[in-house]
């Protein structure tokens, strides 16, 4: 599956692509505040795929590329975050600090959200953020993604040797867009 934009293509994980994803989200440096430092062998992301590919009911990946210079710049992912809740959680990051801010991470939440509704019988899908409620990216992405914040789960996260807030967002599918309209040939 490809899903395409204007500046991105989502598309599923090759087995090539697993040594370049362990790379990048393992890189201190370059993840980022916002994404978890927990370590994840190469073995634990091999374990990950060879089960499923990295694609099931409950779980799914994408990685992210650059249109403009192919470069691999990325990932996405759903998973059932509340089993009682129908819906799923949306996790993404993009590796490289020279390509975040530049609207990448709204550009594929978009894209992936609107395939999610499409795909699956759900009406709600929700994602989280490490960044603080004021950080001038979050105004950016729900502006352009139509998620809306619900509230903050205080002291959530340990990261970096941190308790941290964890923010919530969600978008209903009512007020999603129309996949079509999101994607270019």
């Amino acid at each position: 599956m490809k899903i395409k934009s204007e500046n991105l293509l989502l598309s599923q994980i090759s087995i090539n692509d697993i040594d370049k994803i362990h790379s990048k989200t393992s890189d201190y440096q370059q993840i980022g505040n916002s994404f978890s430092t927990r370590i994840r062998s190469k073995d634990y992301w091999m374990k990950k795929y060879n089960t499923n590919g990295l694609w099931d009911d409950d779980y799914g990946m994408l990685k992210i590329n650059d249109v403009e210079d192919k470069e691999l710049i990325g990932v996405i992912w759903y998973f059932v975050s509340m089993p009682y809740v129908e819906g799923f959680e949306i996790g993404f990051n993009i590796f490289n600090s020279s390509k975040r801010e530049k609207g990448f991470a709204a550009e594929a939440l978009n894209l992936f959200s609107n395939y999610l509704f499409s795909a699956y019988n759900i009406n709600r899908l929700q994602c989280n953020t490490y960044l603080p409620i004021d950080h001038p990216s979050i105004k950016s992405l729900t502006e352009k993604t139509g998620y809306l914040y619900e509230g903050t789960m205080r002291k959530a996260v340990y990261i970096r040797g941190k308790l941290i807030d964890l923010h919530l967002f969600s978008l209903l599918k009512e007020n999603s867009k129309d996949l079509i309209n999101l994607i270019s040939d």
